[in-house]
């Protein structure tokens, strides 16, 4: 703190999108969040609209988290409110974006400043990194052994950052090591290191720290059993040679040079050939044609590199530009097909509805031009090199279930893979999705789910959010809501119920099972979920699945109050605009990832650890 008692500033600095590192020095309150509104804008799907705030409390800094979805923690700890130390990690969700932070600390002054500041920690200017602590420290030297098993070193005069990321003074592309996983940084003429709120921690001299002082040559390594660092500031004392050690002695007739600058002086300094011998002057002119060829070598060595740079680069943003243009060409035909799709499935439900046949002319030709568009995308896809050809299966079977879905691929927010992975990995966690699908397959309802999704035109995969719903339970009774009791495998609330045809028991309204009552009669009330979930698709929610799923959760009124904010097409009504533009309650924000999670594990059970076949697998060749 300052003299005055008000908080001194704060240094941030965090990664932007583009992977540029962006340094921010602030005075007053400021929020953090994916809105572009906030100061600080974090575009991650783990990341809310308005996240959580830094204030200045009292002498110091706060950070006050803003009822996020997924939370932030301050050096590994969730917190709610929470005041800063002078160092520290922010990370908003377990698995979201990090930024760092460091406040101004204070002691008596120096030459030049105000009383208080210590120059190790004044914050360095917008978008360069933090000042050297010491400028009479000696170097610090690091030593790196490469995959390849090679070592390199480097001395270093001021502060190291050591992570994966791109922008740090030491990059170590090794799982084991975070972003920016800890600092090496000069202060009083010693060296020290810091971890920096790492996942996997850093040990010096096999002891894990925190902040430690470095003492002589160490090793430091990143992480249990991450990669290796030697560590060795260096001697400032000038080497002296052994007084037991004669002298050799010098050549009889001419006088040793003592030094190999001496030996340079002799032979190349400019001075005129008629002050220097004979076998001087050979050697300067010998010297000055060995350079003449090198020079005109090394020209033509060079030239033809910029040539080949330049061709490089030419291409590589010709190739950048065109797969940017055939990435924009393949969401222009994704929507049109998507909106033809919606059509179709409006007509589809006219049809089936009033069992007026005059329109299945058109449903039939929209369908064959829909089939048509459909192939034509995956063509594209496929000719173009759209699509990253390095992803995993996990990653390549998520992005088909957001097509499944009626989601575009290409238009997937960034972090959406991760934070589908971060729910398969709560289902791995328990038992509850294998005992749902034993449940499922000793009553055989997935051949009856699968009919009745597919004859409203809808994804059979729309059987996971049965499984959310009850774990395929048909007797299962809900906790009460205002608006009654949710009720049988679909959990449909009475209103509801009597709207898509199901008529409710005597016992409507207690919490229990009731024979005559349809919602908990399997076939009557998955026909009617069936019909339910293609009108949600049809109306408001564009035919987008993951709002669909949120509308069956929160209630179709809620979403549509926020979509209907919304231009009314395809590309700008889907869940990752809804996420983007509205607060949804976290209820609603699981449900939906773990629907759209379970229907991931489902399409490969064994590829994420699961002891299960496919449920949906064979149903249609069956039928």
């Amino acid at each position: 703190m300052n003299e005055t008692g008000r908080a001194p500033p704060l240094q941030l600095m965090f990664l932007r999108a583009d992977g540029e590192r962006r340094t921010l020095s602030i005075s007053g309150t400021t929020q953090i969040g994916r809105d572009p509104a906030c100061p600080v804008c974090l575009p991650d799907v783990l990341v809310s609209r308005r996240h959580a705030e830094l204030y200045p409390g009292g002498s110091g800094w706060r950070i006050r988290d803003l009822g996020s979805s997924n939370g932030t923690y301050l050096n590994g700890l969730r917190i709610t409110d929470a005041e800063l130390p002078a160092q520290a990690t922010l990370q908003f969700g377990v698995e979201g974006p990090q930024l760092w932070l460091r406040q101004a600390v204070t002691v008596t002054g120096q030459p030049g400043e105000a009383p208080g500041t210590v120059a190790a920690h004044r914050p360095a200017p917008a978008g360069q990194g933090p000042m050297p602590a010491d400028s009479t420290v000696p170097p610090l030297t690091v030593t790196v052994r490469a995959a390849s098993g090679k070592s390199y070193s480097r001395p270093f005069r001021s502060h190291v950052t050591i992570g994966r990321d791109d922008h740090c003074s030491v990059r170590l592309d090794h799982e084991a090591v975070s972003r920016v996983h800890a600092e090496l940084f000069p202060d009083g003429g010693t060296w020290y290191v810091r971890d920096l709120g790492s996942a996997t921690g850093t040990l010096l001299n096999g002891q894990f720290v925190t902040h430690a002082r470095i003492e002589g040559a160490a090793e430091l390594r990143i992480g249990h059993n991450g990669p290796v660092l030697r560590v060795a500031p260096e001697s400032t004392e000038p080497t002296t040679a052994n007084p037991e050690q004669p002298a050799a002695p010098a050549p009889a007739g001419r006088p040793v040079p003592k030094s190999l600058d001496e030996v340079a002086r002799h032979y190349f300094e400019d001075r005129p050939d008629h002050e220097a011998g004979e076998h001087t002057i050979m050697v300067r002119r010998a010297f000055q044609q060995v350079k003449k060829q090198q020079k005109r070598r090394y020209y033509g060595v060079i030239s033809f590199f910029v040539v080949l740079l330049a061709v490089s680069v030419g291409i590589g943003v010709y190739q950048y530009l065109k797969l940017q243009r055939a990435e924009r060409v393949a969401v222009e035909i994704f929507y049109n097909m998507k909106t033809v799709g919606l059509e179709i499935s409006r007509l589809e439900s006219v049809v089936k509805d009033t069992g007026n046949r005059a329109y299945q002319d058109e449903v039939n030709a929209r369908r064959r031009q829909f089939q048509n568009m459909e192939k034509q995308y995956d063509r594209y896809l496929q000719e173009t090199g759209v699509l990253k050809k390095d992803q995993s299966p996990q990653d390549r079977l998520i992005i088909r279930m957001a097509r499944v879905f009626g989601e575009c691929e290409l238009n997937m927010p960034q972090g959406f893979t991760r934070e589908v992975k971060r729910y398969i990995a709560r289902w791995q966690q328990t038992g509850r999705l294998t005992r749902a699908i034993e449940t499922l397959k000793k009553n055989d309802y997935a051949p009856v789910i699968y009919k009745d999704m597919v004859e409203n035109n809808m994804p059979p995969q729309f059987l996971y959010l049965a499984l959310q719903e009850s774990s395929f339970n048909r007797r299962a009774v809900g906790p009460e809501t205002r608006f009654g009791y949710a009720k049988g495998m679909w959990q449909f609330i009475p209103e509801t119920a009597r709207k898509y045809g199901l008529r409710t028991g005597p016992l409507v309204e207690l919490p229990r099972f009731d024979p005559r009552d349809e919602r908990f009669n399997f076939n009557r009330a998955t026909d009617a979920a069936a019909r339910y979930i293609r009108d949600l698709y049809n109306t408001d929610a564009e035919a987008s699945g993951l709002l669909v799923m949120a509308s069956y959760n929160w209630g179709f009124n809620n979403i549509r109050k926020r979509i209907n904010t919304m231009p009314d097409n395809p590309r700008e009504r889907n869940f990752w605009k809804l996420l983007e533009q509205h607060k949804i309650p976290k209820e609603t924000y699981d449900y939906v990832f773990y629907i759209f999670s379970a229907s991931v594990i489902g399409e490969n059970p064994r590829l994420f650890g699961f002891d299960f076949d496919n449920p949906l697998q064979g149903i249609a060749d069956a039928g």
